[in-house]
């Protein structure tokens, strides 16, 4: 939270969907530092007001939302309220999403792709439709989509979060094509495993799959991910919370319908 106070991103009011812990809070302090201010969404109002509280301290106005995002009516509802309270809106990061179960092909019942598809597909689908008109009136409106490389290359499990991933980039294609003429810049983010958000849940679940401490599952998890990366070593909160900042500010002006991957090299791949 000590970081240099910026002027990226003066004057711009950001949105960030789940924006009260791990990557959506990284990005939301990040934008913050840079000028914007910030409003945020959770389901927790105890998460929210502890992330309202610091992301204040950056100087930075900041308003933080109850909402469930696979309820379509909370959606609309808190982007009229982002309307009332900061008057424009001109970028968007769609990042909540995430998987439950973690499963292969075999485990997984028709309740655990609902989920994944309301979470992660549905979410994107419902806040940039209702922030639509906000971004429009924007001459600097960008909407920035939380995907993964898993959306871009199958792993061995939840091949239902991939699938919700993929289409997540597909969409941000189309909506970079059609919302083009309208001066709305449309990205996709792709980062590989990143130590922050839903880390600690993850080592956690494999410390308790295999019988072993936190700290030996973290640190077998690390060798892993670091094994698979050109550069070793994993990604980082602030790795995707600069980029997110990057493709936010005019520096990135001329950037749309693309998915950038932040991943060590780990997919590697001419597509």
């Amino acid at each position: 939270m000590n970081k240099s106070k910026g002027t990226e991103l003066k004057g711009r009011v950001a949105f960030i969907t789940g924006g009260s812990r791990g990557i959506g809070f990284a990005i939301a302090v990040a934008m913050a530092t840079e000028g914007a201010s910030i409003a945020i969404c959770g389901r927790s109002k105890k998460d929210l007001n502890k992330a309202v509280a610091l992301i204040k301290k950056t100087g930075a106005k900041c308003r933080g939302y109850v909402t469930d995002a696979t309820d379509a009516g909370q959606v609309k509802d808190t982007v009229a309220d982002i309307k009332k309270d900061f008057k424009r809106l001109d970028i968007l990061v769609n990042n909540i999403g995430g998987a439950l179960k973690f499963a292969n092909f075999e485990g997984l019942n028709d309740s655990d792709w609902q989920e994944v598809f309301d979470i992660n597909l549905m979410s994107m689908v419902r806040f940039s439709r209702e922030a639509l008109p906000l971004l429009r009136q924007s001459k600097c409106a960008r909407i920035i989509n939380m995907a993964s490389v898993s959306g871009k290359r199958p792993g061995n499990f939840i091949p239902h979060y991939g699938a919700m991933k993929a289409a997540m980039i597909h969409l941000s294609k189309y909506l970079s094509n059609q919302w083009g003429r309208y001066g709305i810049l449309v990205n996709a983010i792709c980062p590989h495993t990143v130590k922050g958000g839903a880390w600690v849940k993850d080592v956690a679940d494999r410390a308790k799959r295999e019988g072993s401490t936190f700290k030996q599952a973290e640190e077998k998890i690390m060798k892993e991910i670091s094994s698979k990366t050109i550069l070793g070593g994993v990604v980082e909160l602030d790795d995707v919370a600069n980029l997110a900042v990057y493709l936010a500010s005019d520096k990135g002006k001329f950037i749309t319908g693309s998915c950038l991957v932040i991943d060590g090299g780990a997919v590697n791949s001419i597509f």
